[in-house]
């Protein structure tokens, strides 16, 4: 899946689809200002296992970006009640 960023309805929000994992410090360096009164960063993970299954080391997904990014925007956007 190629890199996007999406910015634009709030410039507070901040938005990508990328395809390698992600920093969670790094992540959080780039939402963090000074003027912020919180931050909230949510950080999901793995079980090692699932039904059936006591191997489980990673998710795999994929998603169409023409699909996916307007999808994630429509999400942000209900949620800040817009």
């Amino acid at each position: 899946m190629a890199s996007a960023d999406l910015t634009g309805h709030n410039s507070d929000d901040v938005i990508a689809v990328v395809p390698d994992p992600i920093d969670p410090g790094a992540a959080l360096a780039s939402v963090s200002h000074p003027e912020s009164g919180a931050v909230v960063l949510f950080l999901g993970t793995v079980r090692n296992h699932s039904p059936g299954k006591t191997d489980v080391s990673h998710l795999e997904y994929e998603a169409y970006d023409e699909v996916v990014e307007p999808k994630i925007r429509e999400i942000v956007d209900e949620a800040r009640g817009k």
